[in-house]
């Protein structure tokens, strides 16, 4: 069984990055899409569900984990959302104000929420590095904490 992934920022650097690392590994499946009202057009023709809205995307696929690799205001939306489904998110995003970092420290109670901001300059073997960790620790271990707290 493979583990469904939705990428938020899907049509950024990062997020296609990430996008192409889960459609090449047969441990994940690429479940959902999510970028701006002004860039979810660039996703197009898609083989999976786009959406300009998380919270929309997210009871459509219970149980996918969340990668957010975009900015902290959106960053922080995500983690609103999974805090009201309990879907987990792994946060690749820098710059957050110390006030953000305090609500993603609440939020990672009501989900599980992987934050790991610093990223090395060359994003592919990180990003698989991480989203493998992540994958491991959730198939690995029953949690009902969150996995690590900003």
């Amino acid at each position: 069984m493979s583990t469904s992934i939705i990428v938020v920022g899907a049509s950024g650097r990062m997020g296609k990055t990430i996008s192409g690392l889960v459609e090449a590994d047969p441990q994940f499946t690429l479940a959902g899409l999510v970028d701006s009202p002004e860039r979810v057009g660039a996703l197009a023709g898609a083989a999976c569900p786009v959406s300009d809205s998380l919270a929309a995307l997210l009871p459509k696929l219970p149980g996918a984990v969340v990668i957010d690799f975009t900015a902290p205001a959106v960053s922080l939306q995500s983690a609103k959302a999974v805090a009201q489904t309990g879907n987990a998110l792994v946060i690749g995003t820098t710059g957050f104000t110390d006030e953000e970092k305090d609500e993603l420290r609440v939020l990672a109670d009501k989900a599980p929420i992987f934050w790991a901001s610093n990223c090395p300059s060359s994003p592919r073997p990180w990003a698989r590095i991480m989203i493998l960790k992540w994958w491991n620790c959730t198939t690995t271990a029953k949690r009902t904490a969150p996995a690590a707290r900003p």
